[in-house]
């Protein structure tokens, strides 16, 4: 009964937030502190810390998560302070310690933190991907974009393995649902295995088409890496986007491409 008071006495600060987001009138953030204040929900806390650092940077977006997870141990908490951790940030190890500090307080083994995992682990070697990946595809209670990240992740160690066919069953399977840009690029390099030149210059344009082009650079790079074609990869490594940005390392498979020299690319390039 509590609960419902709450929200009903915050619906009409939610309705003006909603507005806001068109008339800027006033400061968002606020509206945000008002809503988190009056509902205690984890969804509204989370909002709070995007906002904080978006428009007060990383640091006061830190303060809040201390706060509003002391006050409501989450996963929605920890996965916002994460990502906030790993884009504005650029400390995937920091983000990794707000999942570890959510499983520890006993938080749900949801949704949001399991994405913001899947998405660490393919940079930081502490995680074991391959598991990660079995353990999300074994569950039948997460939305369909984390069991798609999933599989393409999967196709990814198949490239790697260059089970071809099996990768490119993963791809199908995906883009008969939706036009993904990475299942377009694990269609190109299928296609480029199977010298199925026609195919490859479909898949390549809308994969290009469908990503940033530094993070196409990267996995350009690690497409010809898993063809076996390491020239070529750091040929694409040591190339530019228009606006003179560098690869970024998609992977940590590209990361440690670049670290065993094969290429005079600088080994800090940014991660997607």
């Amino acid at each position: 009964m509590i609960t419902f008071i709450r929200h009903l006495i915050a619906a009409p600060v939610r309705l003006l937030a909603w507005a806001n987001s068109f008339l800027h009138v006033f400061d968002q953030a606020r509206l945000a502190e008002v809503i988190w204040f009056l509902t205690g929900e984890a969804a509204d806390g989370a909002s709070v810390i995007v906002l904080a650092a978006r428009g007060r940077g990383l640091d006061a977006a830190r303060q809040r998560a201390e706060a509003i997870f002391a006050r409501r141990p989450d996963e929605e908490v920890a996965a916002a302070i994460g990502w906030m951790e790993a884009s504005e940030g650029h400390n995937l190890t920091a983000a990794a310690q707000w999942i570890e500090r959510c499983r520890q307080a006993g938080c749900e083994d949801g949704p949001s933190l399991l994405q913001l995992e899947l998405s660490l682990s393919e940079h930081l070697a502490d995680y074991d991907y391959p598991e990660l990946i079995e353990r999300i595809l074994s569950r039948n209670d997460l939305p369909g974009n984390i069991t798609r990240d999933a599989l393409l992740g999967k196709a990814k160690l198949l490239l790697r393995d260059r089970q071809w066919g099996r990768a490119q069953e993963i791809a199908e399977r995906i883009l008969a649902i939706e036009d993904h840009a990475v299942a377009r690029w694990v269609g190109w390099v299928t296609a480029i295995a199977a010298g199925d030149d026609e195919a490859a210059r479909t898949h390549y344009a809308q994969a290009a088409a469908g990503l940033r082009p530094e993070v196409f650079l990267g996995y350009e790079a690690l497409g010809w890496l898993y063809a076996g074609d390491e020239d070529k990869a750091a040929e694409v490594l040591s190339s530019r986007t228009p606006d003179g940005k560098q690869a970024v390392f998609v992977d940590r498979d590209l990361a440690d491409f670049v670290r065993s020299g094969h290429t005079d690319i600088e080994s800090g390039g940014d991660h997607e």
